[in-house]
């Protein structure tokens, strides 16, 4: 739940364009504070900072995170149910085996949609960034822009407990198979 209340703040954060401060004003955010930026060189003069792209920009640059967030959210809830259901000693039961089905599921297609939103969200903030180098060119500044961006993050470690979750699914559908099996035998 921890991992799920992190990315909605840091969502708000970055679709406000602002840094918290308790003790003073908000301060814009640094473009290189985005996820997908390693480095921003600002051309000449211009001083860009989160808040001169368009909020749906921000958002879309904050999406993976907040996906992510709830990716793992929503699999520590269907999580406990099988906990719940293994506990109450349905071990093998039908719910158990649809619980690891969609954990294992969720899980992988989950990390498909983080790393296509974290490829659109990059290639769209680079459009923005070079726009904006654009317009500073064409009002005599300097022309050189550094961006460093980051690779577009693939969750391997959700994508490989998504298919442990497939393995334990088949594992306690055998297990079903043969408590049944073994039911009349003393």
């Amino acid at each position: 739940m921890f991992a799920a209340l992190s990315g909605v703040l840091g969502t708000a954060s970055l679709v406000w364009g602002r840094v918290w401060m308790i003790n003073g004003p908000d301060h814009p955010r640094e473009l290189d504070s985005l996820p997908q930026l390693l480095q921003f060189e600002q051309p000449g003069d211009a001083t860009m900072t989160v808040l001169d792209l368009p909020a749906w920009v921000r958002f879309l640059a904050a999406a993976p995170g907040l996906a992510q967030a709830l990716m793992l959210a929503a699999a520590a809830f269907l999580l406990m149910r099988v906990l719940i259901e293994i506990a109450d000693g349905r071990s093998f039961g039908a719910e158990v085996q649809r619980g690891l089905g969609r954990i294992g599921w969720l899980l992988v297609v989950g990390s498909f949609i983080v790393l296509a939103l974290d490829v659109l969200a990059l290639w769209r903030i680079e459009v923005e960034i070079w726009a904006f180098a654009d317009a500073v060119r064409n009002d005599g500044g300097v022309t050189s822009t550094g961006i460093g961006t980051e690779l577009p993050r693939i969750l391997w470690l959700p994508l490989a407990l998504g298919f442990v979750a497939f393995a334990l699914r088949w594992a306690f559908k055998d297990g079903a198979r043969l408590e049944k099996d073994a039911e009349g035998v003393i």
